[in-house]
């Protein structure tokens, strides 16, 4: 027990602080679970333990499996690269056997791989005959116009028939003779559409040259009959006016000059083309070729009968030399040739011809006179007149002046030179 007097609150001096006091707390014991709580939380660990294991064994388990599959699928591919390798042996040796011209036996027919893989390679050899018999019974013979695809579902039935039965050897052989024959067959339908379109461009050219050398070549004609071009080759219906210009010109075969203006007037009549227009209003460039053809075969006379006619005239004029007369009536001919046949140019220079030749005569004849005046003393010798127009006083006279020219002149004429010169 404290000694009363020693207690803090009676030392002098030791005032010390005033210390509440404080109730201490109870400390609560833990809480124990009971026995039958212990023993499921240990369950449940198991439990989860073993659920754990099951899923490694389950995992393991799906591993194997899938190895396994992964085996079987390596061995299907493995057989099978086998059997495909196998097949193409096979096909490969049958084709070869086909080619060949080796049957089957009856172990390679009752292969279906080999069979068919045969059956196509012969159907293809037999495809091939086939176009080149179908090529010298069918092609060479067709007529351009023929139906060549009639003839040849015709010649196929005699010669084809139902087939062999055999659906690979037979499909082989139909595909393989289709295929060669196409290119043939459409050469032949190109041929045979150019063919059609010439023979019916030379009846249009016959039929154009007849209206125009007879004066029915007009308005209501040049339209139909550009119409009938156009229908005639439906795949170039532009080409219908150049081609029927090119048909009325070549009609115009004497070069005619009024017979090329009448057909110029009908192409540049109304309604001469559609909707009224004129040839020459639709087709100004098919008019401007026709146009400069047709003025350029009148400057040059540009046909067979006209150069002709021209080159009769300058054989004549050439023969008719020093006579002026005759030199006159081929020069009264030149117009009426111009008018007729055209040929401006031949005009122009077979007139200058003509001109210098009756001038050249012209000067002879006074020539002459002057010469035979000499003869006679009406006039002094001059000798270069004489040596000049000598020849066309012997010629006015009818003599040879290449046999009597010497003699004439020292003798008959009893000419002497002059000392005029």
């Amino acid at each position: 027990m404290a000694d009363p007097r020693t207690r803090a609150v009676d030392l002098p001096g030791f005032d010390g602080p005033s210390i509440s006091t404080v109730t201490p707390t109870p400390i609560q014991a833990p809480t124990v679970a009971p026995a039958t709580q212990g023993l499921e939380g240990l369950s449940s660990a198991l439990n989860n333990f073993f659920g754990k294991t099951e899923e490694g064994l389950g995992a393991v388990a799906q591993a194997a499996e899938y190895e396994q599959k992964q085996d079987v699928r390596a061995n299907f591919f493995t057989q099978r690269a086998a059997v495909e390798q196998q097949n193409a042996t096979k096909t490969q040796q049958a084709t070869a056997d086909a080619l060949a011209g080796t049957p089957e036996t009856q172990a390679q027919t009752a292969d279906n791989v080999y069979h068919e893989a045969y059956s196509k390679a012969a159907g293809v050899q037999h495809g091939i005959d086939l176009e080149s018999q179908w090529f010298n019974d069918v092609y060479s013979n067709a007529k351009p116009g023929d139906n060549l695809m009639g003839l040849t579902d015709q010649w196929l039935k005699q010669n084809w028939g139902q087939g062999t039965g055999n659906p690979a050897y037979d499909s082989a052989a139909l595909s393989r003779f289709k295929s060669g024959i196409d290119r043939n067959v459409l050469q032949f339908q190109e041929n045979s559409v150019k063919s059609v379109i010439a023979q019916g461009l030379q009846q249009q050219t016959s039929v154009v040259a007849d209206a125009v050398r007879n004066n029915r070549f007009n308005a209501p004609f040049i339209q139909q009959s550009i119409a009938s071009l156009q229908a005639l080759d439906p795949a170039h219906p532009e080409d219908a006016a150049a081609r029927l210009g090119q048909m009325a010109r070549s009609a115009i075969v004497d070069g005619n000059p009024a017979t090329a203006q009448s057909l110029l007037a009908a192409l540049e009549a109304p309604g001469s083309a559609a909707n009224g227009k004129s040839y020459a209003q639709m087709y100004p460039e098919a008019y401007k070729e026709t146009q400069q053809t047709l003025i350029a075969a009148y400057l040059r006379g540009g046909s067979l009968q006209g150069a002709s006619a021209w080159s009769d005239l300058q054989n004549q004029a050439l023969a008719a030399r020093g006579d002026p007369g005759k030199l006159g009536v081929i020069a009264s001919q030149l117009m009426p040739t111009l008018s007729r046949f055209g040929g401006v140019d031949h005009y122009t220079h077979l007139n200058a011809t003509i001109s210098g030749l009756i001038a050249d005569a012209a000067s002879s004849t006074i020539g002459a006179n002057q010469v035979e005046q000499m003869a006679n003393g009406a006039m002094p010798v001059v000798g270069k007149t004489v040596d000049k127009f000598l020849p066309s006083l012997l010629q006015a006279k009818g003599i040879d002046p290449c046999r009597t020219l010497r003699p004439l002149r020292t003798t008959s004429l009893a000419l002497t030179p002059s000392p005029v010169t």
